[in-house]
């Protein structure tokens, strides 16, 4: 069992909707595709906001992806190459000045994106940076995003993992922090284990700080990753929900190919040509449900994460303590081989609802004895998730 604490609703980030779950991606259309019918399809596909496309943009084409965005109802985190990682002097100031007044009036305009995978020895002046960013823009983040647990001490500059975390809450200070892990696409249980593992320190250190966290997780085969089933989609999102992430975002949407040769890049969610991988229709069903899900524990305080197995089935249990005083818990299948598996799962009293992900709609769910134990039967697809409450 995990720790818990207050509601982390009053700390939620300004300018992030807290009426809608955020999901959003990695890489997105390549400048040529960059045209309000790509936009489109981006909402299409269930995503709450827009984040930068891999390619890299100029102000002028970060200002027509804001007009896109205004127009098919998203929002969009800008990248902009002037953007100083450190504030040593009056001119890193006025480069800041000047990304403000390209983009805060804006809109569509959502916040900042600064920096991708920084060790702590960066955390001071990134710091700088976020601090004067608040003081110009108060109403919008900057997003950065850190290491997963997996990367050598080294790398993280940090004697430990929750360290890492720990210092970047308390010294760059962004309002949420995001973190990126595939080790789920991974055969063998040892890395899977680890993935866990990152989501129970993240969570411990976002309870601790108060600070919402983020986790990007894989769509996109590439290296030793395989390419996820809409199980593995299922399995990776709603582990994060029932461990009290607040937002999900998908590497990738567009295939990296054209930027990054590093690696063998397949099964984006649209390819370098702009097609449609079978990726794009799954993430996007795995999204209406996630934001089905996750809007209904946006507000909610997250308790306790435990695990359940139940015959040959093991299930995460999050609960969480609504704003109006109810129970929640979400119960996520962890097993995405076999297909969809009853479960018993036990509930507080002889009155339970279930959320309905079609209707988004509490209805009552019959609640049983066993061992004269109150307890509830749902299926579970593979992967996949159910939430409950009582009172």
């Amino acid at each position: 069992m995990l720790i818990g604490t207050r509601s982390l609703a009053a700390d939620w980030p300004a300018g992030i909707p807290i009426d809608e779950f955020p999901i959003s991606y990695w890489c997105g259309p390549m400048p040529e595709f960059a045209t309000l019918e790509r936009y489109r399809e981006i909402k299409e596909a269930g995503f709450t906001f827009v984040m930068p496309m891999c390619a890299g943009a100029d102000v002028e084409l970060n200002r027509k992806i804001l007009g896109f965005c205004q127009q098919v109802g998203l929002k969009a985190f800008v990248a902009d190459g002037r953007m100083p990682l450190g504030v040593p002097d009056d001119a890193a100031k006025k480069r800041i000045d000047a990304i403000v007044a390209d983009y805060a009036k804006h809109p569509a305009f959502l916040g900042y994106h600064l920096v991708d995978e920084p060790g702590a020895g960066a955390y001071p002046a990134l710091g700088q940076t976020v601090a004067y960013l608040k003081e110009k823009d108060p109403e919008h983040p900057a997003f950065i995003n850190l290491l997963p647990n997996h990367c050598p001490l080294a790398a993280l500059g940090t004697k430990t993992y929750e360290e890492y975390l720990s210092r970047y809450v308390k010294e760059v200070r962004t309002p949420f922090f995001s973190y990126d892990n595939y080790f789920s696409a991974l055969p063998k249980p040892e890395p899977r284990r680890v993935w866990v593992e990152n989501l129970e320190i993240a969570r411990k250190v976002s309870l601790e700080a108060r600070t919402p966290f983020w986790q990007i997780i894989l769509v996109t085969q590439h290296f030793g990753y395989a390419s996820p089933t809409i199980a593995d989609l299922r399995y990776e999102a709603f582990q994060t929900l029932a461990y009290g992430g607040r937002g999900v975002l998908w590497f990738t949407y567009w295939s990296p190919e054209a930027t990054d040769k590093t690696a063998k890049w397949r099964h984006a969610m649209i390819d370098p040509a702009g097609k449609r991988d079978p990726h794009f229709d799954e993430v996007r069903t795995v999204n209406g449900e996630l934001q089905a899900l996750g809007r209904e524990l946006l507000r909610a305080e997250s308790l306790a994460v435990t695990q359940m197995k139940q015959g040959a089935v093991d299930v995460t249990l999050g609960r969480f303590k609504a704003a109006d005083g109810a129970t929640l818990l979400f119960v996520a299948n962890a097993d995405r081989s076999s297909g969809a598996a009853d479960v018993a799962v036990p509930v507080a009293g002889d009155k339970a609802e279930q959320f309905d992900i079609h209707e988004r709609a509490w209805k009552p769910i019959q609640v049983d004895r066993v061992d004269d134990k109150p307890v509830v039967k749902v299926s579970l697809t593979a992967g996949g998730g159910a939430l409950l409450r009582w009172r």
